[in-house]
């Protein structure tokens, strides 16, 4: 009997998930967002699994220590025995030597890692399940489709940000996005490896008036509350944790060359300090989790997606009193990824990687002096502080008489006329903007009939308000 008692969500990817695996799957990815229990949601699995099949072997992959460690504890409270946690490196070299021949299953956490590709050679005939919020491999060339059949999508970030709505245990909280302004170079930095070239970027990055920004930023949106800020390089990095020490602020800077009492130590640090500034390069990204945090600061620049998830989901997990938390992004990697509750079509990200789409919808930032956070272009009204965009014109109101047409009319769908284009027409008409007008019925409705009248059809009413409704 598990201590642990899983959400709905993980039990429903988790039924989608035995689902393909008795129908035949054995390479399985599993898609959930940071922060919503993808160590509960296998061990969940595990747990259902063993009771089915008790004599098997299962072995669970990570790539970093602290994801061991909260794997095993999880494990324990599921009263989970026969499955070893392993190191990918350390699970390599046994596998090389001959060991773990009889596993029947094999979990990998984050397998967008290329690192994690190792494993699949030594298994043919076992199921092996990726978990990951990221269903993107890390280069190009070696696409998670090419390893894997299938994909899983357990949930997104904004129905967990409903669920959180509705019990404040449970999902994730909102954030507030702010851009402040930046004088960043970035057609001076240097790429390499698919992303920004570390050193190009921490050079531009330690600019004074970069650094001062970053300290500004912090006290003009989130001054005093817990902070992680994720930063280039070690000089960097440190360089930044000095700006903050000597404007007066708790701040402590974490690297993977320090030892691991000194990491445990600051991690105990900044779990118990309500006022906590951890400056961090290249940790806390996973396996890492600090519900208290309240202020999310990547600052570094990235072209990576994952990375860019990973790290403005550090603050999302619920904690008593926690509204919402802050992503500030003063590098301005929101206008290459989007916001961080940007709804993702994973299941195509993962089936068509070469044609999947590579745009974000744009954004801007409040003007409300008390408000500033970013939201998408097409809003008239901000979801945080409720300010009202003024409209440029005024709409113009279309009526549109009733008649009736036989139930079996056929609607054309090579029509060389498009409804977008009908709708531009109609914006010219009334001088209105066709975003604008997109979001009205009664035009959407007489665009419709106009369309379709062009197309040698005369619809009734009734006819373009059920067309008219599939694009509303």
């Amino acid at each position: 009997m598990s201590i642990i008692t899983p959400r709905e969500y993980q039990i429903h990817g988790t039924n989608q998930l035995v689902r393909y695996i008795s129908k035949g799957y054995k390479r399985l990815v599993f898609q959930m967002p940071t922060g919503s229990g993808k160590t509960v949601t296998f061990a969940y699995f595990l747990q259902r699994y063993f009771a089915a099949y008790p004599d098997q072997q299962a072995k669970v992959i990570v790539h970093r220590d602290r994801l061991k460690v909260q794997s095993e504890k999880t494990f324990r409270n599921f009263d989970i025995k026969n499955v070893g946690v392993f190191m990918v490196e350390t699970f390599v070299n046994r596998l090389k030597t001959g060991m773990f021949k009889n596993t029947q299953l094999i979990i990998i956490d984050e397998c967008h890692w290329g690192s994690m590709r190792k494993i699949f050679e030594y298994f043919p005939d076992a199921i092996i399940i990726g978990f990951t919020a990221t269903p993107i491999a890390a280069t190009k060339k070696h696409p998670l489709k090419a390893d894997y059949e299938q994909i899983v999508v357990c949930t997104d970030i904004r129905e967990l940000i409903a669920l959180h709505e509705i019990d404040p245990t449970q999902g994730l909280v909102p954030a507030k996005h702010y851009c402040p302004p930046s004088q960043i170079n970035k057609k001076d930095i240097k790429r390499s490896g698919g992303d920004y070239n570390m050193r190009s970027m921490s050079n531009e990055l330690c600019r004074t008036k970069l650094v001062d920004g970053v300290l500004k930023a912090y006290v003009d949106i989130g001054e005093h509350q817990k902070t992680i800020v994720f930063n280039s390089l070690v000089d960097h990095s440190l360089k930044v944790n000095d700006c903050f020490v000597a404007a007066g602020y708790n701040s402590r800077h974490l690297d993977g060359t320090m030892s691991k009492i000194e990491q445990d130590e600051i991690f105990q640090w900044f779990s118990e300090t309500p006022d906590a500034i951890l400056q961090t390069v290249d940790m806390a990204t996973t396996g890492f989790d600090e519900p208290s945090i309240i202020n999310v600061i990547p600052n570094r620049l990235t072209l990576s997606l994952p990375l860019w998830l990973q790290m403005a989901g550090r603050g999302a997990r619920p904690y008593p009193g926690k509204a919402h938390f802050n992503l500030i992004d003063p590098v301005g990697n929101v206008e290459q990824h989007g916001r961080w509750d940007h709804k993702h079509d994973w299941y195509s990200l993962f089936h068509y990687p070469a044609k999947a789409g590579k745009g974000v919808a744009p954004m801007k930032v409040c003007p409300n002096p008390k408000c500033g956070c970013m939201i998408y272009m097409s809003s008239t009204k901000c979801e945080y502080c409720g300010h009202l965009f003024p409209r440029d014109t005024v709409y113009t109101d279309m009526v549109v008489e009733l008649q009736l047409v036989p139930d079996n009319l056929i609607i054309p769908r090579n029509s060389p006329i498009t409804l977008e284009k009908t709708i531009m027409s109609i914006a010219e008409t009334v001088k209105s903007k066709p975003i604008d007008l997109f979001e009205k019925r009664n035009v959407m409705e007489y665009a419709v009939r106009k369309l379709h009248q062009q197309s040698g059809l005369n619809i009734s009413s009734n006819m373009a308000v059920h067309l008219a409704s599939r694009h509303i």
